[in-house]
């Protein structure tokens, strides 16, 4: 073996162990998965140029179970983000047909277990074609196809879990729906999302902050504190809304923290107001920062996620959030207990 490529072999290796460690530690409960994944990429990404076919992975999961958070997050730690492309299999583009392929990662969404004959033909179609499209690269791509597993649940007797669903079970209930030739097309690599218990979705919302938390601190000097009530939080809401059409844990958290932290930042700038943290927390649907400056509470921003409602009745998020809409006032003294970075 040539030396360089050994080495490169060995680099890749590292960086795929590195992906491995980062995925896992930001999708809580997915270490198998993300594992079997890195796996079955290996080969192609050290030899995508001499494959012979493409690299189909398959992705069974309930709706908004991080699938597609999963792939994506993957692809930007490969570094292959602007070689990449989503397409949605229930709402082709005009142009899909006679497009010229581009992209080294296809991601095709949306693949569904057939509720009728055309829906099986032209879901065949569309994948196949996107699929086919290959042919025509110098390299064979990497292919994610991520599948809504609800409609498995319809042909298992007792057995509502994810878990309990292997792909063993999942291949003996594609051939009730597809013929051989387009179980042939979707390739031999099925991987199925676990379900996650409730204390691995707090964890995955509290990794999730406190790399929000992080990436300001490094990147901008911005020191930001996290009061609990903040995951504790977007976990309620999130329970509250995953049966939503997409609703995930990122958008929860995107909603509720990342949107507010923006717009925490803007008001500083805004204000001019010097500071030294700002510390965020939640009180009864209401995001509040403080900006603190010599332990003492300066000015407060503040958004009203959660409509108000009677007594009695169950807290529901807004339909939209609007944070221009700015509610600020002087602010009492401010307590330091409960926050953590």
């Amino acid at each position: 073996m040539e030396k360089s490529l050994r080495i490169e072999l060995l680099e890749k290796r590292a960086q795929l162990e590195q992906i491995k460690d980062t995925l896992t530690k930001e999708f809580v409960g997915f270490d198998n998965l993300i594992e079997s994944v890195i796996d079955k990429i290996n080969s192609w990404y050290n030899f995508s140029h001499m494959q012979e076919q493409p690299r189909i992975i398959n992705i069974w999961g309930a709706k908004n179970s991080g699938k597609l958070s999963l792939v994506k997050r993957l692809v930007q730690l490969l570094e292959l983000t602007s070689q990449s492309e989503i397409v949605s299999l229930l709402t082709p583009s005009p142009e899909e047909e006679t497009s010229t392929p581009t992209s080294l990662v296809t991601i095709l969404k949306d693949f569904q277990f057939p509720s009728s004959e055309e829906m099986n033909k032209e879901l065949h179609q569309r994948t196949w074609g996107a699929i086919s499209k290959s042919e025509k690269m110098d390299k064979q791509p990497l292919i994610f196809i991520l599948g809504d597993i609800n409609s498995v649940y319809l042909n298992i007797t007792g057995e509502g879990m994810t878990g309990s669903i292997n792909a063993d079970k999942l291949k003996e209930l594609l051939q009730l729906y597809f013929t051989r030739e387009q179980i042939a097309l979707l390739g031999e690599h099925h991987l199925i999302i676990p379900s996650l218990t409730a204390g691995e979705i707090n964890q995955l919302i509290s990794n999730r902050v406190e790399q929000i938390h992080d990436t300001f601190m490094t990147t901008y000097g911005v020191p930001f504190l996290f009061d609990v009530t903040v995951p504790v939080f977007i976990y309620n809401q999130f329970i509250r809304s995953r049966n939503q059409t997409g609703i995930s844990v990122s958008d929860m958290i995107d909603k509720y923290v990342f949107q507010f932290t923006n717009e925490v930042l803007t008001e500083a700038a805004i204000h001019n107001i010097a500071f030294d943290t700002i510390q965020i927390r939640e009180s009864n649907g209401m995001m509040i920062a403080d900006y603190v400056r010599e332990q003492q509470s300066i000015y407060q921003f503040k958004y009203q996620f959660i409509k108000k409602l009677s007594k009695g009745t169950t807290a529901i998020p807004a339909p939209e959030v609007d944070l221009s809409k700015r509610v600020w006032k002087s602010t009492p003294k401010f307590k330091q207990s409960r926050l953590s970075a």
